[in-house]
């Protein structure tokens, strides 16, 4: 299989793309769309079309970079020199198939960083069933309520604890289905005082230096995803995802539900990702998707992704895989 292209290091996003732009993988015979969210990775080249545009989120998650219309670049000619790896792929495992009770799946906060003390709780549903107990634990042995349990119809409550969670503190939250098992999720952790002020920082510094709303909220998802605060950028990401309809920014989604463990977010993501990218012609994206789809599936059904991605990177003239992260 020839799929070690989708293990390239990212050192970048399209945060911005309008008209004619294109995107050359440095392993590629020829170029494909670039659309907002898509990777770009060190050697790859982007052609700016007349009236066109596009807007590069450096490596350094700070810089931005403009090409001037009609040129043919490599993607950080307008970039500082690369000094660390972006970090969206983190998390990124195959963590098995949901088995057949009827314990909730505790979806947010679980594996994150959070930047509020008082976070919204949300868990996927069970069918027939329309009532949970929810609660919130420090992560110690044996773990300690803080907070809870508390009766909630539907899937989400925002923590009411008469204390605010404190940073420096790992806790769990803990959802039971009425009449069912109970589930928890992964460990958070609320972000330290020094995490927010630089958030808030980095915010107002988009806020200057990029004056277009959609660019400037898909820079920051990226900047929070990198920070682990991936709660976060899961509501800013679900929202772009719905109002881009682009196959990139979906299959980034997909990675930040899978850096979550929210493999049934993860999933229909990476299958409307497949579904964008084919109508886009934008076979490389397609390509991740369905590999990134293929480590969360069944044995049978990933051994089919897998092919049908080694046919498409065929196709683009990829034949020997670039070095693997």
């Amino acid at each position: 299989m020839m799929l070690g292209a989708m293990l390239l290091a990212v050192t970048g996003y399209v945060i911005d793309a309008r008209g004619d732009v294109s995107l050359h993988r440095r392993n590629a015979s020829r170029a494909l769309p670039a659309s907002v969210g898509s990777e770009v990775h060190a050697g790859d080249t982007i052609r700016v079309k007349a009236n066109a545009k596009v807007r590069i989120l450096c490596s350094d998650l700070t810089t931005t970079w403009e090409p001037a219309p009609q040129s043919w670049n490599g993607v950080f000619e307008g970039c500082p020199a690369i000094s660390e790896r972006i970090r969206s792929r983190q998390g990124q495992q195959a963590l098995g198939f949901r088995t057949a009770d009827r314990a909730p799946w505790v979806l947010m906060p679980s594996n994150t960083a959070i930047t509020t003390a008082n976070p919204l709780i949300r868990w996927e549903p069970v069918p027939g069933v329309f009532r949970y107990r929810v609660s919130v634990l420090k992560n110690v042995n044996p773990p300690h309520a803080v907070w809870g349990p508390a009766l909630v119809e539907g899937t989400n409550v925002r923590y009411t604890g008469k204390q605010p969670l404190a940073s420096g503190v790992e806790y769990v939250v803990r959802v039971e289905s009425e009449g069912g098992p109970a589930a928890e999720g992964k460990p958070f952790v609320i972000a330290s005082a020094d995490v927010r002020t630089k958030v808030n920082e980095r915010v107002r510094h988009f806020e200057q230096t990029i004056a277009e709303q959609t660019p400037r909220e898909i820079a920051t998802a990226i900047y929070l995803l990198n920070e682990n605060l991936r709660a976060d950028a899961l509501s800013l990401l679900e929202r772009l995802a719905d109002t881009q309809k682009s196959a990139a920014l979906t299959l980034l989604l997909a990675r930040c539900a899978a850096a979550a463990g929210d493999i049934g977010a993860q999933r229909e993501a990476l299958t409307r990702a497949v579904s964008l990218a084919e109508q886009m012609h934008d076979s490389y994206t397609e390509a991740e998707a369905m590999v990134d789809l293929a480590r969360v599936s069944k044995p049978e059904e990933a051994a089919q992704l897998l092919e049908r991605a080694t046919r498409l990177l065929k196709e683009l003239g990829i034949q020997q895989p670039p070095d693997e992260r």
